[in-house]
Parts: structure tokens; sequence; C-alpha cells
């Protein structure tokens, strides 16, 4: 069993502002971190902010993806089809759809942040997947 503040405040983070699957950073450490560029742990690179002031660890950096995937821009169309096949999936079931609504903004704009780093192959995910929005 875990006890303590700290476990409290993440239970009470996840049930009230984690919406989305995102990794949310707790506001009351904030001031802890330096979220200057090239500073760490939290480099603009690894964290964003939300439309609700939260800030978040990014997903599909290329400093955090998985070296056994292969290839970063092989591993990113692997994870832009998931999107789509579960936005399709997923089109009557609004709960679960929102989180890949979330996931699509999330990717495109990571594809769109690292362009000029040579993603011209990967194309954001377009809206017409997401026909029930």
């Amino acid at each position: 069993m875990l006890f303590g503040a700290s476990y409290i405040r993440a239970y009470e983070l996840e049930k009230d502002e984690a919406i989305y699957p995102r990794v949310i950073i707790d506001p009351d450490i904030l001031g802890f971190f330096d979220l200057t560029d090239g500073k760490m742990p939290l480099a603009p690179a690894f964290f964003g902010k939300d439309n609700n002031g939260m800030y978040y660890q990014r997903y599909w950096t290329w400093f955090l993806f998985p070296p056994y995937c292969g290839q970063w821009d092989h591993y990113l169309l692997v994870v832009r089809h998931q999107i789509i096949e579960n936005l399709e999936k997923f089109d009557d079931e609004e709960h679960i759809r929102e989180k890949y609504l979330w996931l699509k903004g999330e990717f495109n704009s990571l594809i769109d942040s690292w362009r000029a780093f040579d993603l011209k192959e990967i194309e954001p995910i377009s809206d017409k997947v997401s026909t029930n929005s």
C-alpha cells in the first residue's frame, strides 16, 4: 500500500485534471523546475501547456522515442495510424473519442513543430477523420 501527501495529491490531479491521456505536472512544483530551453529535466521538447493551463509531458518527442521501434519516422507513422484507426473505431463513444481527438491534436502539434527536421513525408491527421466533432 502507498500512503503520503504526494500520493494523495497525484490521485486528486488524476481524478480532477488529467482528463486526457497525459502525464500532468503538479502546478505546486512548477517553481522547482526551470522551464527554459535546454534546462533539465523538463526542456521544452519534453513538456507542453494545455488549454486548461496544465503542463504535461509531451509524447512522441525524438528524445523519448523507444529505440527498439527502429526509425523515428516509422514509429510516428505507426502512432498516426493507431490514432486514425481509433478515431474511426470509437466514433460513437464520445468519452473515449475525446481522448483520441486530444491525441490527434498532440500528434499534429508535434509534426508541425518538427517540420524543420525533415518530417515532410509525415502528414498531420486530417479533420476528415473526425466526422463526429
